[in-house]
């Protein structure tokens, strides 16, 4: 006789993974042995070889990779312990030191503090304000505390008119874009705690180089200015006074640290390397700035004004913006002067855009037909002549094309998502007569939100939708007067319930137009202890399962993002913020931590625990693989019985164990996903798509067998794929594929010709 059985699919083993760091723009520089001061992710002391690992490798890596040669050195992390001599006598045969920002700023006070600046003879650079402020007796350098920045913040060169300090400024922001004296785009980007300044001035003798305009964190709306890059000369007297430095210092503000907001503590990624390429090479040429006692490398002062890039001619589409660049070289002082003409041959000078740097971009916001045949150029001048760029044509092409309805869809049945294919008119999108739904019935759309990219809405409902919903949009048009033809749509509800977890600030949200696709915007500070912080959106489970999700995208919202911000699959006892619950996560990529982790609570308001710290983890479990797999990162957890598997995949297909474990949770539980900032007052967002939660065993059903064929049936569902095997025993011998199902949502029959009546043969039907 025939017999047939479903089961599930076994879990490949874990595969080895490995963690490649992305690096920035590198500029090259003459080598130079410099000393790399930290003391954070290590307790031991003393030198050794630069190596990598530690929190603040990104800049090891950077100066390595512009030809230097670093060895590390990890001090003492105490005030009252001084540096021996011979220590001392070793880091001055360096040709210059650094000391990261992951150092921590109590071995700066009297004592230890008053060593580096008097016994260290060698140019010394140090890239905290905590260090270097007057506070708590550290260096002295700068008057004040840090700033409460928060936020990727562009430079502004410091110009005085003193041709030796400003060849300094010239050297620093080479090749950078600039706007007049400042920088076009931020020099450090939207990871972590970003880079605090310090607003007060240095001492007499000091020099500052750049300063940034930022807004302060702390919540007060005026804008701040702090010191960013400022050189002090050997012989500057600081502390008042007590202490005369011996060498040449740079103060430049980089690196990750703590914050105003929850979670303030300091930490494990203190000093990660944040900065944009722009700011990478302004970094490397202060750092040869410093090596030289704060002289920039010798220049020609005759050489002529030339262009090494010019602006290019572009067509484009009314609406769209476009960015026109140049770089030259030649000696300083200089000008590049953006001019316009109407295409007649004549040119006048645009007002504000000029910059005395080598680097210069100028942007036209939102053209116009009226823009069409405009040029633009640079006048480039030097005290050895002037020479104007090539001149760069636009043509504006009318936008023609009639905006269509791309999709739409709904996450909790409470609210729908309409994306068109282009920005539409603000007032016609809004107005709720240009919308039926259901032909008009239940639910009734009570508000429309446009939402900040122009082409898109949120239509929030007075009810709860069914499975499905019909939506006809009519009578709007997009920015250039194109019509939207009436159009009938058809949507899914994706049927999810969602919830803020815990007491988040702000709160979230959820968005969707598509139909596998949908995005959650949350906060919180962490998952972790006795209770979690996150946005939330589930459906329950009674049973088996096999709940399966793809992150395609984890960015910060709308300036920022965490190291350590999670996208999650989540299985929670109940929807509640300290429920017991095992979650697989995700953190974003390079410069992010980039790792795959998973956090289990055994017990409603139970501790947390990292995968590998609960003595219950078989012994060998992988903690935090990497990377992440963005934009493939497949996140899964099965349950079988009481036994929970948590795996994740790069394709969705080849999937590796990271934990299997028995959990005694209750027999219905929340299965859903959710993002978790790790920042009060700040959004990340998510992007999942193909999130499932599979029901298990799957069941074969209206078995039959005739003439010589067995066949069974099984209910698939949308998109899922499905494998029949099968055994003519069942003993250790692998399964064989019969076929293979691809799930419509409908019953679905395969059959096995080869099958014989007097003989034994079992069947399942695995989900890959």
């Amino acid at each position: 006789m025939l017999t047939y059985r479903s089961v599930l699919a076994k879990l490949p083993k874990i595969s080895a993974l490995v963690s490649l760091v992305a690096l920035g723009a590198i500029q090259n520089a003459p080598a130079a042995n410099i000393c790399w001061v930290s003391d954070y992710n290590d307790n031991a002391t003393g030198f050794f070889p630069a190596g990598s690992g530690f929190t603040d490798s990104g800049y090891v890596t950077l100066l390595q990779n512009a030809g230097h040669n670093v060895i590390r050195y990890n001090q003492p992390n105490a005030q009252g312990t001084l540096l021996t001599p011979a220590e001392l006598a070793a880091l001055n045969t360096n040709d210059l030191i650094i000391i990261s920002r992951a150092v921590n700023s109590g071995a700066f006070q009297a004592g230890q503090g008053n060593q580096w600046n008097t016994n260290i003879v060698k140019p010394l650079m140090d890239l905290s304000p905590f260090h270097v402020r007057t506070g708590s007796s550290r260096l002295g350098w700068l008057a004040g505390a840090e700033g409460p920045d928060d936020t990727p913040t562009p430079l502004g060169a410091v110009l005085t008119g003193d041709p030796v300090r400003d060849a300094v400024v010239d050297y620093i922001f080479a090749g950078v874009p600039m706007t007049g004296t400042n920088m076009a785009g931020p020099y450090d980007e939207i990871m972590d705690r970003n880079t605090s300044q310090i607003p007060g001035a240095p001492p007499a003798g000091g020099i500052i180089y750049a300063t940034a305009t930022y807004t302060r964190e702390d919540g007060n709306t005026a804008l701040a200015t702090g010191n960013v890059i400022v050189g002090l000369p050997a012989g500057t007297a600081v502390r008042g006074g007590v202490d005369i430095l011996s060498g040449y210092r740079m103060f430049f503000a980089t690196g990750s640290r703590e914050s105003l907001l929850a979670p303030a503590a300091i930490p494990i990624y203190t000093g990660r390397e944040n900065l944009t390429p722009d700011g990478e090479g302004i970094f490397l040429r202060s750092v040869q700035v410093a090596i030289n006692n704060g002289v920039p490398p010798a220049s020609d002062p005759l050489a002529p004004i030339g262009f090494t890039s010019q602006p290019a001619s572009a067509t484009v589409v009314e609406g769209s913006s476009i960015t026109l660049s140049v770089t030259v070289t030649g000696a300083a002082p200089r000008t590049l002067q953006w001019q316009r003409g109407p295409g007649d041959g004549t040119f006048t000078d645009i007002p504000g855009a000029a910059t005395p740097f080598t680097g210069s971009t100028y942007t036209l916001p939102s053209l116009t037909q009226a823009d069409s045949g405009a040029q633009f150029r640079v006048v480039a001048t030097n005290p050895l002549g002037t020479v104007n760029s090539d001149v760069a044509t636009i043509t504006v092409t009318a936008d023609t094309t009639p905006p269509t309805v791309v999709s739409v869809g709904s996450v909790d049945g409470l609210n729908i998502g309409v994306c068109f294919s282009e920005a539409m008119d603000p007032d016609q999108v809004v107005d709720g007569f240009n919308y039926s739904l259901n032909d008009d019935t239940t639910p009734l759309i009570s508000s429309i939100t446009l939402r900040p990219d122009r082409r898109s809405v949120n239509l929030a409902l007075d009810g709860p939708l069914g499975s499905t919903f019909k939506l006809i949009i009519r009578d709007m048009h997009d920015l250039h007067d194109n019509l939207l033809e009436s159009t009938t749509l058809f949507g899914t509800n994706l049927g999810l319930t969602t919830v803020d977890l815990g007491a988040v600030n702000p709160a979230g949200s959820n968005y969707t137009c598509a139909l596998n696709s949908f995005q959650l915007s949350g906060s919180g500070t962490n998952i972790s202890g006795t209770a979690d912080m996150l946005r939330y959106a589930y459906k329950t489970a009674t049973g088996d399962f096999d709940a399966r999700v793809r992150v395609s995208a984890l960015v910060g919202t709308p300036d920022h993002l965490e190291t350590t911000t999670k996208a999650l699959l989540d299985v929670r006892e109940t929807a509640a913020n300290n429920a017991a619950h095992i979650c697989v996560y995700i953190t974003p990529s390079a410069p992010g931590d980039n790792t795959v982790g998973v956090t289990v609570r055994t017990n409603t308001a139970g501790p947390s625990a990292e995968l590998g710290l609960l003595s219950s983890f078989p012994a060998g479990a992988l903690p935090n693989p990497s990377p992440n797999g963005l934009p493939n990162a497949w996140l899964r957890i099965q349950r079988v019985g009481n036994l929970f598997t948590a795996s994740r995949s790069l394709d969705g297909t080849n999937w590796s164990q990271l934990v299997s474990l028995t959990l005694n949770y209750a027999p219905s539980v929340a299965v859903g996903v959710g993002v978790n900032s790790h920042r009060v007052g700040k959004l990340a967002t998510a992007t999942f798509n193909d999130f499932r939660v599979l029901s298990l065993p799957v069941k074969l059903l209206n078995p039959a067998y005739s003439g010589g064929t067995f066949s069974a049936s099984l209910q698939t569902q949308q998109g899922v794929g499905y494998v029949i095997q099968y055994k003519d025993a069942l003993d250790s011998r692998p399964w064989s594929t019969l076929s293979t199902l691809s799930g419509d949502g409908n019953l679905q029959t395969f059959s096995d010709s080869a099958a014989s009546s007097t003989g034994n043969r079992f069947y399942e039907a695995v989900i890959p």
